[in-house]
């Protein structure tokens, strides 16, 4: 063929290299409708070093068909690009706000405008996310041979089994759903079309409802690991039964099993107990292994665990799955049960009396030997305060108690908080009066007191007289110093007219670097610029403006140098807006 139609082939090269030499042209069909007003839009790709905000690739705006484009270099091969407002923290994103791969294009292909939609925006919530995808990487080994999975949720009245519920198994062995939108939230389980088949956790306890919010991604994947009715391949099942609690257990008490199987949470759902019609309380569970385990009994904090007859906490628990099947409990009391120091002593003595007849008088104590810190009146009483902190608290963060009761002290270790589990602390303050009182909940000092919802200081808290054993929880929604991280729009309105350099801004926030490409203001209009911070927080405290460096900042109208200028006297409506009148050099 080749020496027969040399000229043939001959055209079809040259007329390739043409195609592939021809400049192509991307632009926008539609924008998510939250896009900034006057945006600026960029493309980065293979072509630019993935520059996110090169100006040589800001689109341009055609007033006649209302689109962005832009125009990519000629060559030959595979160009690879995404869309951005400036920067990666504004790149382009799925319609429910999820990462995807980079768009492609050849030089190659005969169009000349390659059209693209932008579905949403990074740093902006979802606008158009409809539906999401379920996928079920993994399901049980002893799961039936072709079984049907189904969801069961609020989105079918929580009915097995429907048909348009079911999920579609894949070559890859993974389960597919899409679930469309029918309310801002999903609740569900998964089963295999009964609800006694419905999914299980790894203790082969039935699982807590699902939740999700439409509009926060287009994916969600789960592993399921056991099924309600089927033994776990390769698990030991153990049953723990309470025959006795003690005269003390509050009415309707809730009773959990913790352990080293748990990473010893005493208040894990999984595994709480039932109670039966007898009075006692049982727990079956299965465990992956054979070994020894150790555990105790809470009523749902490490301030409710089981003590012994003198209210000493007890040592853990053993239990060898290796020998039996079912473990026997009798608890003798309960740690916050403990009574003031004389009556502890009575009920030592008491103790001693039964196991060893005789010896109370020779250990009992004479009244003047009761230090007096200890000896506390019959008025004395104890108030329990269980908090939940902000998520945003640091692990290392000391959170305090602060009263009239202590004179107000912000960090008095006396009164610090334990933590109990993540955010979530717990502090029982013992008292010898039955006053009421006033405090609040401090994170180390007074600069950082709990504050509320506009993260202003709050009221004193109070609680009343007269209860002489009481629990209050709370939440602290905010502290006070806490500056949460918001979108700030800084535009410079007025530029001097020389000024056709890049322009920086600086601050404490990057260590002042004078020239900072993440925070290089766009073009935004004649003379104009504006720089979006995403990310504004109480690290942004002063600020100032360069062309890239020190010998360039901004200076007033008389040719001063500015000083350090603060963030919040300028911000109004979460944008700042300034006017620069010259510049150093």
């Amino acid at each position: 063929m080749i020496k027969k139609y040399p000229l043939v082939i001959a055209f079809f090269i040259m007329l390739a290299a043409i195609v592939s030499c021809t400049q192509k042209k991307v632009f926008i069909t539609s924008l998510p409708p939250n896009t900034p007003k006057g945006a600026q839009i960029f493309v980065a790709g293979n072509f630019n070093n993935w520059n996110p905000g090169d100006p040589n690739y800001l689109l341009k705006f055609d007033a006649e068909t209302q689109k962005y484009w832009a125009a990519l270099p000629a060559g030959f091969g595979k160009i690879e690009y995404k869309f951005t407002r400036g920067d990666w923290t504004t790149t382009e994103t799925d319609s429910c706000g999820g990462d995807f791969g980079n768009r492609t294009f050849t030089t190659t292909e005969t169009d000349e405008w390659i059209a693209n939609s932008i579905a949403s925006w990074h740093d902006l919530e979802p606008a158009n996310c409809s539906k999401i995808v379920i996928v079920i990487d993994s399901i049980p080994e002893n799961s039936p041979k072709n079984a049907s999975i189904f969801l069961i949720g609020n989105i079918n009245d929580w009915t097995c089994a429907k048909p348009n519920s079911k999920f579609t198994k894949a070559n890859n062995g993974k389960f597919y759903l899409t679930v469309f939108r029918q309310r801002n939230n999903l609740e569900f389980k998964i089963n295999r079309g009964f609800n006694e088949t419905v999914e299980a956790n790894e203790f082969g306890k039935e699982v807590d409802i699902r939740t999700l919010d439409f509009g926060k991604k287009d994916t969600l994947h789960i592993n399921i690991k056991a099924w309600l009715d089927l033994p776990l391949k390769n698990h030991t099942k153990h049953t723990f039964v309470i025959n006795k609690l003690p005269v003390n257990t509050p009415k309707n008490a809730s009773i959990f099993l913790v352990g080293d199987f748990n990473g010893w949470n005493p208040y894990d759902k999984n595994l709480q107990f039932t109670k039966l019609s007898n009075g006692k309380y049982t727990l079956s569970m299965a465990f992956q292994d054979k070994k020894i385990h150790q555990f105790k009994i809470t009523r749902g904090g490490w301030d409710f665990e089981e003590a012994d007859i003198l209210f000493n906490p007890l040592n853990n628990r053993k239990v060898d799955l290796s020998k039996n099947d079912t473990t026997f409990v009798n608890i003798e009391n309960w740690f916050d049960k403990a009574p003031n120091y004389n009556e502890r002593i009575q009920k030592r003595a008491s103790a001693l009396e039964i196991l060893l007849p005789g010896i109370v008088e020779i250990l009992k104590p004479e009244p003047k030997e009761i230090p007096e810190k200890i000896n506390i009146s019959d008025k004395s009483r104890k108030i329990t305060f269980v908090i939940n902190v902000p998520n945003y608290t640091s692990n290392y963060d000391k959170i305090f108690l602060a009263g009239d009761f202590n004179n107000w002290n912000a960090s008095d270790d006396r009164y610090i908080f334990r933590k109990i589990a993540p955010f979530k602390y717990i502090y029982t303050l013992r008292l010898k009066d039955n006053n009421a009182h006033e405090f609040k909940i401090v994170n180390g000092n007074w600069d950082n007191e709990e504050a509320n919802y506009r993260v202003e200081r709050m009221n004193n808290r109070r609680f009343e007289c007269c209860n002489t054993s009481d629990t209050i929880y709370l939440k602290i929604i905010n502290w006070y110093n806490y500056t949460p991280k918001r979108k700030l729009v800084f535009i410079i309105d007025k530029l001097p007219t020389d000024s056709k350099e890049p322009i920086y801004l600086t601050g404490d926030f990057n260590n002042w670097n004078e020239k900072d490409e993440q925070f290089r203001f766009l073009n935004f209009g004649a003379n104009k610029r504006i720089l979006y911070l995403n990310n504004f927080d109480k690290s942004y405290n002063e600020f100032k403006i360069t062309k890239g460096s020190w010998d360039t900042e901004f200076i007033d109208k008389k040719g001063n140098n500015y000083p350090n200028l603060p963030f919040r006297t300028y911000i109004k409506n979460d944008t700042i807006r300034f006017e620069v009148y010259n510049w150093k050099n």
